[in-house]
């Protein structure tokens, strides 16, 4: 049965408008009115609340992507973009197109976890951690830019099958991942490897 899939890749613009936005007042100083938009020291925020505008920059059709590519995580700059497939690849792009594809199946264990798809992924830094069916939590490599994806990985930790969720704080420091099962466990560990906290 052939599968027909398709990525709109968009960006989201800051607007340009010059047109201050409503003050509201700031309840411990009702005297000085606060700009919700520059007080946020974010600049991903600052766009939101000011306003954008959404660009289609690319459209992938079903050449480029493999079935069932349900799992969706942007780079924290919004350069990079992740797509795992229920076939276990892992698809990587660029606002400009296609960065290249890792089977962690076949660069971690064999033929045998080939199929495993990904559950879930997020970006820190230069690299993207998934977590898949069979309970591993990956760390792979992520180039800036260019067209060469090495695949160089480092398995951070596993748990019981199915890695639903997997989260890493601000700081960078630590990640928590969590079962897709009912009742599932939840771990923490730095990703240094230096403590593990949990089954919470």
């Amino acid at each position: 049965m052939t599968r027909f899939v398709s990525i709109l890749v968009f960006a989201f613009a800051c607007s340009q408008s010059t047109e201050p936005p409503i003050d509201p007042i700031d309840p411990i100083d009702p005297v000085n009115p606060v700009d919700p938009v520059t007080s946020v020291s974010d600049p991903l925020t600052r766009c939101f609340l000011d306003g954008g505008e959404l660009v289609l920059r690319h459209e992938v059709d079903n050449d480029d992507v493999t079935e069932h590519g349900e799992v969706i995580s942007f780079a924290t700059q919004g350069e990079r973009l992740a797509v795992g497939s229920a076939d276990g690849t892992l698809k990587l792009w660029t606002l400009d197109g296609f960065l290249g594809t890792l089977s962690s199946g076949e660069l971690l264990y064999g033929a045998e976890l080939a199929a495993t798809p990904s559950l879930d992924l997020t970006f820190v830094g230069d690299e993207v951690f998934g977590g898949d069916a069979r309970g591993l939590v990956t760390a792979w490599a992520v180039p800036e830019s260019g067209d060469t994806f090495t695949g160089a990985f480092r398995v951070v930790g596993g748990t019981d099958p199915d890695v639903a969720i997997v989260a890493v704080a601000v700081d960078g420091e630590w990640l928590a991942h969590a079962e897709a099962r009912e009742g599932g466990a939840v771990r923490l560990r730095r990703l240094d490897g230096s403590t593990v906290i949990g089954p919470l």
